[in-house]
């Protein structure tokens, strides 16, 4: 999660710098980004990374484990998609602010991820 999460950063500054839209909608965005393929890495391995953590948050409730760490696997879930969300929003309208929100969300997803991994390191030093 932690190494697609630093591909997904890079390659999202990339975009950022680089991509200029010429559409208005997200559907005429997507198809122009066949010839940029840094946006279709970016896409794809946006909706992978969303599908990792939600599945390691499903894997994480059907263990049952702490709670805290459900909470923390969910927050992460929820940024993930924040910042997907952002992401579209940025491809059409080209606003500074949804590239803040992309980031911020990416932060905090990349935070509540670190936190996890600590937690669950934490917890089975504890238990050998």
């Amino acid at each position: 999660m932690t190494a697609m999460l630093g591909i997904q950063f890079v390659a999202g500054i990339y975009v950022s710098s680089f991509y200029i839209s010429e559409g208005s909608s997200f559907s005429e965005v997507l198809l122009q980004s066949a010839s940029f393929p840094i946006l279709t890495l970016h896409i794809v391995l946006g909706a992978a990374t969303f599908m990792v953590s939600l599945y390691a948050f499903v894997i994480g409730a059907a263990s049952r484990q702490k709670y805290i760490l459900l909470v923390l696997l969910g927050l992460n879930s929820l940024c993930i998609l924040g910042a997907g969300i952002s992401g579209v929003f940025y491809l059409s309208t080209k606003s500074a602010v949804y590239t803040f929100g992309m980031a911020m969300f990416w932060l905090l997803a990349f935070g509540f991820i670190g936190f996890s991994q600590t937690l669950l390191r934490s917890s089975s030093k504890a238990k050998s």
